[in-house]
């Protein structure tokens, strides 16, 4: 996971979410250069990742709310990406 997660951008980002913690219901974010706590879902769980060493599994329910990211123009151009783990 290190050697990978040194290969990943982190440059010029408006939200960057790692959510690597693996405990708990808080995460870092950064938001337009500024780092914060976000809160996770109560019932938020954590397992072994594959980019970083924890991952969070997102279920029903579970949602981090950020308002403020992603205020764009509707004719502003952008990208979203995520690394997910479908069920079989």
């Amino acid at each position: 996971p290190e050697d990978f997660a040194t290969r990943l951008p982190t440059e010029a980002l408006s939200l960057h979410a790692p959510l690597k913690e693996g405990k708990g219901a808080r995460t870092k974010i950064d938001l337009d250069g500024s780092s914060r706590d976000v809160d996770l879902a109560k019932q938020t769980k954590w397992q072994p990742g594959h980019v970083a060493d924890n991952a969070v599994v997102v279920g029903k329910g579970a949602v981090a709310e950020i308002p403020e990211a992603g205020n764009f123009d509707r004719e502003q151009p952008f990208s979203c990406a995520a690394w997910i783990k479908a069920p079989a």
